[in-house]
């Protein structure tokens, strides 16, 4: 995979982080002997600043804990003006460096905002008690509190801007409640949840069924319309982007705005079960490249008016280069997605068995996401020079199809994929050996 950009320098930031706290938790599972594990420092010596903050991004995920979690950092962030401030807020002893270093959280607080309480029913929210320095402040909502973490991480050092960011959040919060519970896709989880769904009867009335996946389709475009007219209002007027011209993305590479536009994936992550696959395609497409599938109505086994999703025009300054980091950026979204979620299920699943699911409903609507953007990089990439780069994409790929094997339909096109990177591993190796 690529590694340029400031967001590789997050990414890489926040394996690190993930990597020494993991060695310290379990250092024999890394191979480490049980007494060399015992001589290692406490997670406050690789971390000295803000260790308190540091337990809340350790502890377990909850709406208490991050309700907690801003209250903290409202009350610690300084409110002065000064040029020393400012660059204080996000050097690296700060707790926004800190933050960016839990992605999970940034996650967790999407999830929250977007899906409240539409969960599954083996899923929760939680509560967690509160710490004594928590007792004198006053709780926010759950949706609250999610955006002010999300402002508070997009806008670090202009409070001002963390206000108004607060209150784009919470009306597109308030705009998407609207729009499911309009389109019946609130009802639809509901019954999920409630397990009251039945097996359908082909003698179900077809023709009602496609026109409620179509207006839930529908709901979901306007809204990431919506999202996105905010989206470029955050980049032109916080970030000095320039407005983006037809077809191409206003993105750039700051991990700021890559930040921003993943945060409808909180829906994909809350809302999986009952959203069809080229829906979630449209969430994760529009997360990777910022730009938005256009819808079009096909014929599909029979079916009238089934809704399906294709790139729209581009800038004529799309070339395959661009084709090719969009396709890579698309599968380290799939991946990191995964791991963000695997991590998430430990305090939001109650048992191993609704913990697997979790993790295996979101794999049945990304895996087909996932195969087009490594199909595309196979058609246009040579690897040439990039053993490596081949390697690791090998490596991500069987390692995220073998977890949770069994539990979710693996599609022939997987192991198609599966087996043309084996044969380019193979072209490689036999190229260098000559």
């Amino acid at each position: 995979m690529p590694n340029r950009g400031l967001a590789f320098v997050l990414e890489f930031s926040t394996v690190l982080v993930a990597v020494i706290l993991d060695v310290i938790s379990r250092p024999m599972w890394w191979g480490i002997s049980m007494e060399m594990g015992m001589k290692l420092p406490f997670s406050d010596a690789y971390f000295p600043f803000h260790r308190q903050l540091l337990r809340f991004f350790m502890g377990p995920m909850s709406c208490a804990t991050l309700s907690n979690l801003v209250n903290f950092t409202s009350d610690k962030s300084s409110t002065a003006n000064s040029n020393v401030t400012k660059l204080a807020r996000v050097d690296q002893k700060s707790m926004w460096a800190q933050a960016i270093n839990f992605p999970v959280w940034f996650y967790f607080a999407s999830l929250t905002l977007l899906c409240n309480k539409s969960l599954h029913t083996d899923c929760t929210f939680g509560q967690t008690h509160t710490t004594d320095q928590m007792h004198n402040m006053q709780p926010l909502s759950c949706q609250t509190a999610a955006a002010r973490y999300i402002a508070w991480v997009l806008c670090p050092i202009n409070i001002t801007h963390q206000e108004l960011l607060v209150n784009h959040l919470i009306k597109l919060s308030e705009s998407w409640a609207v729009k499911k519970f309009s389109s019946g896709v609130w009802d639809e989880g509901r019954a999920v949840f409630q397990k009251k769904l039945k097996k359908p009867r082909l003698s179900e009335n077809k023709a009602n069924n496609n026109f409620k996946d179509e207006h839930n389709c529908q709901s979901i475009e306007n809204w990431v319309e919506d999202f996105q007219n905010v989206h470029q209002w955050y980049c032109t007027q916080f970030l000095n982007f320039p407005a983006p011209c037809e077809g191409q993305s206003i993105d750039g590479r700051l991990p700021q705005s890559i930040m921003f536009r993943e945060i409808p994936l909180g829906i994909l992550i809350g809302q999986s079960s009952f959203m069809e696959e080229d829906v979630c395609e449209l969430l994760l497409h529009y997360a990777s490249t910022g730009r938005i599938l256009q819808p079009r109505t096909i014929e599909r086994a029979g079916l009238k008016h089934m809704r399906s999703y294709s790139e729209g025009p581009v800038s004529a300054l799309w070339n395959d280069d661009c084709v090719k980091e969009e396709a890579i950026r698309g599968a380290c979204l799939i991946f990191k997605l995964t791991d963000i979620v695997e991590n998430m299920s430990l305090s939001m699943c109650e048992t191993e068995e609704s913990e697997m699911g979790f993790i295996c409903r979101l794999k049945e609507r990304t895996v087909g996401y996932l195969v087009k953007c490594i199909k595309s990089l196979i058609q246009l990439e040579t690897f040439e020079g990039k053993s490596l780069m081949l390697l690791d994409l090998h490596r991500r790929l069987l390692q995220w199809k073998r977890n949770g094997q069994g539990r979710f339909k693996i599609p022939e096109d997987l192991d198609h994929v599966v087996l043309e990177l084996n044969h380019q591993i193979s072209a490689t190796q036999l190229n260098v050996a000559r």
